[in-house]
């Protein structure tokens, strides 16, 4: 029986070490694109590799959160069903506050119609994916959920 015991034990701080060196190195990679980008003013074609894998591995990370059904916050739950009134809340402030980081770090302008008219898209679609995203997770979890 201690065999076992001590078997789950080593398992578990192995998950546990190559979960630290996953944050380590992820949020070393925002580190690297937030000080080289926004700080140095360093052109993207100069930090495209670490901005492409920093994208890919984050992109990797919430789609396969909600599909396993853990993207979701249990307060947008309303009952035994999705609460669309606070996702979409929610939506519309992260929506907002992403609008206006893209402004201040003066990734946006204003300066034509081409470029409120792609403003507008890039807003649209972060929103649909700060709806759809969680409500793909609740849909993922009720189904795992045993009844």
């Amino acid at each position: 029986m201690d065999v076992k015991k001590d078997m789950k034990k080593t398992k578990k701080t192995e998950q546990e070490i190559y979960a630290e060196g996953f944050y380590l190195l992820y949020f070393g990679l925002l580190l690297m694109v937030f000080v080289r980008g926004l700080i140095l003013n360093h052109s993207l074609k100069n930090i495209a590799d670490i901005s492409v894998l920093f994208f890919l591995s984050s992109i990797y990370l919430v789609v396969r959160f909600a599909f396993q059904g853990t993207l979701h916050d249990s307060h947008l739950e309303k009952g035994n069903r999705f609460n669309t009134r606070k996702a979409v809340l929610r939506g519309v402030f992260s929506t907002f506050l992403y609008a206006i980081l893209m402004f201040f770090t003066n990734r946006w302008s204003v300066e034509s119609f081409a470029s409120l008219f792609s403003i507008f898209v890039g807003m649209m679609v972060f929103f649909a994916f700060s709806i759809v995203l969680p409500y793909l997770s609740f849909r993922r979890k009720k189904k795992n959920t045993p009844k």
